[in-house]
């Protein structure tokens, strides 16, 4: 058989068996109990941050749509209602998105520091 047929077998190790360790950031955090807990530490405020990211979309879309989403033609919102409304809304969404994009960067700061302790 030539080296390009795609029937042969590659030369790596067969499947099922295990070629080392896995290359990578979890197996260096768990071996040390503290880097372990600031990685989960830090995937926890990441994806706190992600909700708050989330939630601050949501809250400027609702205060743009108004509460009921599905209106007939003659009773839609005009552009004196949903500008005031998304004006009103802008600082509280901004702090929570702010909020949000803070604890992604303490997050990654915490993983980035247990991935060096290991």
């Amino acid at each position: 058989m030539s080296s390009d047929d795609p029937d042969e077998p590659s030369s790596g190790p067969p499947c099922g068996h295990d070629s080392g360790p896995i290359p990578g950031p979890i197996p260096e955090t768990f071996s040390d109990p503290r880097g372990a807990a600031r990685a989960w530490a830090g995937w926890a405020l990441s994806g706190l941050g992600l909700g708050a990211i989330v939630l601050s979309t949501i809250m400027l879309a609702s205060a743009g749509y108004g509460t009921r989403v599905r209106r007939s033609f003659s009773e839609r919102r005009t552009y004196d209602m949903v500008k005031p409304a998304v004006q009103r809304a802008l600082p509280r969404v901004a702090l929570t998105g702010l909020t949000g994009l803070g604890l992604m960067i303490v997050g990654t700061g915490l993983r980035r520091r247990a991935r060096r302790s290991a």
